[in-house]
């Protein structure tokens, strides 16, 4: 039974993805236009309708790429991030216009740590920059969201100060970003709730991952009202990476009854992909898209996965497009081990399943791993013979 949405929390959410700009910039891998391309299909295929995809303001090799992913991918909803700290920032969203993107996300940094070191500008610079900035880009017909980046370490009434300008000026949306992944899931909430509050225009959240709080924050965000959230593949992004796509669909559709429009069951595939065309390892133990992630090797439950999947398994791992592994080791006991010789179509009473399970730990000890479907096979066979050449001998020695 799906459950519904927390009171506050919307009951449908946008994902954006921007594997196409974080991956790189997290990643030494300059993708071609090719891959590229085909990396956005899978996207797509997925149920993705918003994606980032470079800096189409600062590259031309991206701006290139954006006009051919609006012409091969039409329904798309593409953003492009300006640097409105920039000085050629008018330049930027020309360039982002002219491509065909629909959305620019106006970035510039909220924080006095910011504002002092590098933009070394006052508040009321920063309030005049928005307006500008946020008119600048609709006078050429682009949504507009303002991106205060640095936002979970800003002061929250300047904070506050900057999105209300972004509003006057006329943008759409208010991104608030948590730039170095530094926000607990209580703080970063909070502030959602209190901007969305004081303000009223949609939130669209950002979270890094550098205390592991990514997805954390990210739902905590969406609890709090955001109505769309950044996510990457297997989380690649900037430093520790972003909040994953796999982690934030699931998470939202399953536990807390939000509709994303993501095809859930197309998300391992999408994985192995975007793992293969960044050269990165795809960990075994990636939630719900690795290859153990519904793996189990402990005696009770190999047996208890095989009969009743549901009693160690949160979900089905086909409904993410996974699937479950049964694994023989040197904890593998003669349940274990008679569950997946019946899952190979072999009857165990025609085994002496307990020498077998005696067998497997040996060997796996000794192997210092696991015991694959074949290697216990061939053991099962192997003492099926020998159970049938002793019993022969017994019957020839009685015989005479």
């Amino acid at each position: 039974m799906t459950p519904s949405p927390p009171p506050g929390m919307p009951d449908r959410v946008v994902l954006q993805d921007v594997t196409l700009r974080e991956g790189e910039q997290g990643s030494d891998r300059a993708l071609d236009p090719k891959t590229r391309m085909a990396l956005a299909r899978h996207l797509v295929d997925a149920g993705l309708t918003h994606l980032e995809a470079g800096w189409p303001g600062v590259s031309k090799q991206d701006q290139e790429f954006v006009r051919q992913l609006r012409d091969a991918l039409p329904t798309v909803h593409v953003q492009a991030p300006v640097a409105l700290y920039a000085a050629n920032w008018e330049e930027q969203i020309a360039a982002a216009h002219a491509c065909g993107v629909q959305t620019v996300a106006l970035l510039h940094p909220a924080s006095d740590l910011r504002l002092r070191t590098l933009e070394r500008v006052s508040r009321q610079e920063v309030l005049q920059r928005v307006h500008v900035g946020v008119q600048a880009a609709l006078a050429v017909g682009l949504s507009v969201t303002l991106v205060a980046t640095d936002a979970t370490r800003a002061d929250p009434g300047f904070l506050v100060e900057v999105a209300l300008a972004a509003q006057q000026a006329g943008a759409h949306r208010i991104g608030l970003p948590d730039t170095v992944g530094c926000a607990t899931p209580e703080a970063y909430g909070a502030l959602v709730s209190q901007v969305r509050r004081q303000v009223g225009l949609p939130i669209h959240a950002h979270c890094h991952n550098d205390f592991g709080l990514a997805l954390a924050n990210t739902l905590a965000g969406i609890r709090a009202g955001a109505s769309l959230a950044d996510v990457s593949v297997n989380g690649l992004g900037e430093r520790a990476g972003n909040c994953s796509l796999a982690e934030a669909a699931v998470a939202l559709e399953v536990l807390y009854g939000v509709r994303t429009g993501v095809r859930l069951e197309a998300l391992a595939a999408v994985a192995r992909e975007v793992a293969r065309a960044f050269g990165t390892h795809l960990p075994g133990q990636a939630p719900l898209v690795g290859d153990l992630a519904f793996a189990h090797r402990l005696d009770v439950h190999v047996y208890g996965a095989t009969f009743w999947p549901q009693l160690f398994e949160p979900l089905d791992p086909a409904s993410v497009g996974n699937r479950r592994r049964l694994l023989l080791g040197r904890h593998s006991g003669a349940r274990a081990v008679s569950a997946r010789l019946q899952a190979l179509g072999i009857d165990p009473d025609g085994v002496p399943v307990r020498a077998l399970a005696d067998a497997v730990r040996q060997l796996a000890t000794l192997l210092g791993g696991g015991i694959s479907d074949e290697v216990l096979l061939v053991l099962a066979r192997t003492m099926q013979s020998q159970a049938v050449t002793s019993t022969e001998g017994v019957i020839s020695h009685e015989n005479r």
